[in-house]
């Protein structure tokens, strides 16, 4: 992958750790943008769950928690692996993707 790298991230306190402060230090093409405080309409990953919620997990009934989390994780990582749905989540807020050339 070329050109820079940037993640957009809410407050969550798992984007404060050590360890991701480490990564970025050690890849400077990487940069963070900060959403505010509580945004969920700016939020990409909010229009993934609405998604899955109506897609990948519709009709879904869970014998278990460990059922839950399996086919939760299926759903998320098939959403993920297809551009035209994380566009789509993108275009749904006021984020706007700007291709590099």
């Amino acid at each position: 992958m070329r050109g820079e790298i940037v993640f957009i991230w809410d407050g969550w306190s798992a984007h404060k750790g050590s360890e991701v402060r480490a990564l970025l230090k050690d890849n400077p093409r990487a940069s963070v943008r900060l959403l505010p405080v509580y945004a969920p309409e700016l939020n990409p990953v909010e229009e993934v769950w609405c998604h899955n919620k109506q897609v990948g997990l519709r009709g879904f009934v869970a014998e278990d928690t460990d059922d839950l989390y399996l086919e939760t994780r299926a759903a998320l990582r098939q959403a993920a692996d297809s551009q035209q749905v994380v566009r789509g989540c993108v275009k749904d807020t006021p984020l706007r993707i700007v291709e590099s050339t």
